[in-house]
């Protein structure tokens, strides 16, 4: 046991000490009561236990004391140790480094010796390396380059062989077949001279031998052969006696008559020889061609003009139709087998073309008009001048209307167009099918309505003074009458000049028989016609196509003639169409009307309306001068508005 053990003993045995050297207890009498006797005891042992815990504390307090005291004792020795280790192991490390460090200078010394000595062994190891290796690559470049070259000759050697193995192989099938070919075209050439030498031969030689050889169109000739080659031709038909004398080269006759009558045969005879070497004696004449209906989607065949059998007459007299036309159909002009007509079931609409100064107004407008009233039609004609149809203006049933402005030929289109559905009730009513089946009225009841004949002059110049729209609006309104007009009895007549594939709405040529006065050239030929031809026609003569193509000489009446002719032929008067005298200008309506109508026409835009239908709503047209004046009102709200105006742009 050391001297902490000890320490703590004695302290131990002075706390007993001190504790048996306490206070006494109060004595309690014995006789007290035994409450008293035991607060007593309870007090006694309190007390002894204050003293047992004060002895304790300083037990605890006298340890605590000298542990610390024994600590610092360690402590002091420890760090006495420590210092004295340290110092010994300070010198020791001191001469350790200093042996390490001669050591390490010993140790570098040799190292770099090392070093030198290994980097001057690679360096001649390298060189080395690198004289072999470049020697090695030298061997193997000039091998490879050899290689290649090898190659190379052996490959030019392949192709060159397979090239005349190939070319070999082409000139096989020449070299095997090409004798033959050679010796039967041989033989095939030699076989067709050796035939035609032989026919030649045996014609010459039945030519010498024959007696009776056939002449011109079949004719009998006798041959009569005479000395050194010589060769006597009679004609028979110029033989007028019975006999001839063959004396040696010499061929005689009995003269019959006069020298010079036999040289005016034999003239005559060469004229006709001539007339039948121009045309064929013997003409076949084929049937008339019948009209066959053409398949759809297929181009109709170009109608081929038909040589009358008669020739056309110089000049059609006006007078005639006083004597052949009973007022049926609208006669055009005069053809090689007489008057031509056109029925209007068959060609309601007639579609006419010729150049500037042909004739078309003066000998193909101005007859059909007159020919139109004096069978008792109503005529409206729409004319720019009003200058080549003044005849028939004191005529009833004649309504010229002057085209100021083209865009109104729009708006009359459009009207005619409500007359034909307007029509179209009344045949519902009456349950027929076309005007033209109407029942005629009694001799007390007025007079049916009459067929309706629209002429418009310099229809194409009249489209071309129009904008594309417009021109498009024009040409739809006489499409729309020429393909419904027929059963509503209306008719159109266009007139235009040198028509051309964008000048011209084919579809309207469908629908009308086409008629051509002299035009520019083929190509406007073709477009009215479909066929050539009208570029070369004299003047007043014309082409048109009723199931043929024919050629016919036009009328050329005279202001009287029209006149005398109209008076000559009365007919019932009819009282102007309504149609005609609506106004279809709004321009023409008053200021207040005015106003009303711009309200209407920009409340409508404001809703949203298209042109087209504002221009239906308000006016019952499009076109022309509604189109004019909606599109003005649209445009003064564009400007106000900045360009939206609420609706589209559609026409």
């Amino acid at each position: 046991m050391g001297h902490r053990g000890t320490f703590l003993i004695a302290l131990l045995g002075l706390g007993l000490l001190a504790g048996c050297a306490g206070a006494p207890p109060p004595a309690v009498p014995r006789s007290a009561p035994d409450d008293l006797q035991a607060t007593a005891a309870w007090e006694n042992y309190r007390q002894s236990a204050v003293a047992t815990q004060t002895i304790a504390a300083q037990e605890a307090a006298a340890i605590a004391h000298a542990l610390m005291a024994t600590d610092t004792a360690a402590t002091a020795t420890t760090s006495a140790q420590s210092t004295h280790a340290s110092q010994a192991a300070t010198a020791t490390t001191q001469a350790g480094y200093a042996t390490a460090t001669h050591q390490a200078s010993i140790a570098t010394a040799t190292a770099q010796a090392a070093y030198a000595t290994a980097t001057h062994n690679a360096n001649v190891t390298t060189a080395t390396a690198v004289a072999l290796a470049t020697h090695d690559s030298i061997q193997a470049t000039g091998t490879a380059q050899s290689a290649q070259a090898t190659a190379t000759s052996q490959a030019a050697a392949a192709q060159r062989e397979a090239m005349l193995l190939e070319r070999e192989r082409r000139l096989q099938p020449l070299k095997t077949y090409g004798p033959w070919f050679i010796g039967i075209t041989l033989l095939i050439l030699l076989a067709g001279l050796s035939g035609w030498a032989l026919v030649t031969a045996m014609k010459a030689w039945d030519a010498r031998q024959r007696v009776i050889a056939n002449g011109p169109f079949g004719r009998p000739l006798v041959l009569i052969d005479g000395k050194n080659g010589r060769r006597t031709i009679l004609d028979p038909s110029r033989l007028f006696g019975p006999v001839v004398t063959v004396d040696g080269d010499g061929v005689t006759m009995p003269q019959l008559t006069a020298s010079e009558l036999q040289n005016q045969t034999t003239a005559r005879s060469q004229a006709v020889e001539l007339r039948q070497a121009a045309h064929p004696p013997f003409p076949v004449v084929l049937p008339a061609p019948r009209r066959q209906p053409a398949p759809a989607h297929s181009t109709p065949p170009a109608p081929q003009l038909v040589e009358p059998e008669l020739q056309l007459p110089a000049d059609a007299p006006w007078s005639i139709l006083h004597h052949q036309w009973q007022g049926h159909g609208l006669p055009l002009g005069m053809g090689a087998n007489g008057l031509l007509v056109a029925d209007p079931e068959a060609y309601p609409h007639l579609l006419m073309a010729g150049t500037s100064g042909s004739g078309k107004t003066r000998f193909g407008l101005r007859p059909l008009i007159t020919s139109a009233l004096a069978s008792g039609w109503q005529v409206a004609i729409y004319d720019r001048s009003g200058l080549d149809f003044l005849p028939f203006q004191q005529h009833p049933n004649a309504h010229a209307v002057l085209l100021e402005d083209p865009s109104h030929a729009i708006d009359h289109l459009a009207l005619l167009y409500e007359v034909i559905q307007g029509r179209f009730v009344t045949l519902r009513e009456a349950g027929v099918s076309t005007w033209g089946r109407l029942p005629s009225a009694g001799p007390s009841a007025p007079p049916p309505a009459p067929r309706i004949l629209a002429v418009m002059d310099e229809f194409a110049n009249l489209a071309d003074a129009l904008p594309t729209n417009e021109r498009r609006e024009l040409w739809r309104g006489a499409r729309m009458i020429a393909a419904e007009g027929r059963k509503a009895g209306v008719h159109l007549a266009l007139a235009l000049q040198d028509p051309t594939h964008k000048s011209l709405d084919l579809r309207i040529r469908r629908n009308c028989l086409p008629l051509s006065f002299r035009v520019k050239d083929g190509d406007a030929s073709r477009v009215i016609l479909g066929a050539g031809g009208a570029e070369q026609l004299p003047p007043r003569q014309f082409l048109t196509v009723m199931d043929q193509l024919l050629r016919g000489v036009a009328f050329a009446p005279s202001d009287d003639e029209i006149r005398n002719f109209l008076a000559a032929r009365p007919v019932a008067p009819y009282p102007a169409p309504s149609w005609l005298e609506a106004d279809v200008v709004p321009a023409t309506a008053s200021h207040q009307q005015q106003d009303e109508i711009e309200q209407q026409i920009r409340a409508l835009l404001g809703q949203g309306w298209s042109l087209r239908a504002v221009q239906r709503e308000l006016f019952g047209y499009t076109g022309g001068a509604a189109y004019e004046a909606v599109k003005a009102v649209r445009a003064q709200m564009e400007a106000s508005t900045g360009g939206d105006t609420g609706g589209d742009t559609a026409i």
